[in-house]
């Protein structure tokens, strides 16, 4: 087997790391496998990312009388302005240790509404062909793509695509991601 990040073959006896990997389309592949050496601490932590100090229990969701879901005690923050309802959770970035494979929802809904970059929350990249997303290269899937794409990634700034892609596990388990342009 190679690993999946420098492509060198890992030998037997030689510390790995196995990670699951999905299709284009999100189906499973096999398995990938890493040399440790390869693997890298983050030097960032996204935007976007939740904190141990933020993950809290849900509160329980309720039915509305005259239809709808809703939390008991709703803030007008639990819902946006079309009436979905969102996750609860504290915001105290930077505070205990990264849960990199967790996105902090309300962070998140902020870099999309804002169009803010998810890896440093600065204002995303934006020129005349539109803004920048980084995003999975689904080309001969979607016919209109990346214009008609819809995702659940925000947006990012040109300084921090080559981190984003260099760090990112995520981006690493996805065939050729690309940047798009969009409006």
């Amino acid at each position: 087997m190679n690993c999946t990040i420098c492509g060198d073959p890992i030998e037997d006896g030689e510390p790995l790391k196995r990670h699951a990997r999905r299709d284009r389309n999100g189906g499973a592949l096999p398995p990938g496998f890493t040399h440790k050496r390869c693997r890298k601490r983050p030097s960032t932590v996204p935007f976007i990312t939740s904190w141990s100090s933020e993950l809290t229990g849900d509160p329980a969701v309720l039915l509305r009388p005259l239809g709808g879901i809703g939390y008991a005690g709703e803030v007008a923050s639990d819902q946006d302005e079309r009436g979905v309802l969102w996750q609860r959770r504290p915001d105290s970035p930077g505070v205990s240790r990264p849960m990199y494979g967790k996105v902090h929802t309300g962070r998140q809904r902020r870099a999309m509404t804002e169009l803010l970059c998810q890896v440093c929350g600065g204002p995303a990249a934006e020129d005349h062909r539109g803004v920048l997303w980084l995003i999975e290269d689904n080309r001969e899937d979607y016919e209109g793509w990346p214009e008609d794409l819809l995702t659940t990634h925000p947006p990012i700034c040109l300084p921090c695509v080559g981190r984003a892609r260099a760090e990112c596990p995520h981006l690493e388990v996805f065939l050729a991601p690309t940047a798009a342009w969009s409006c």
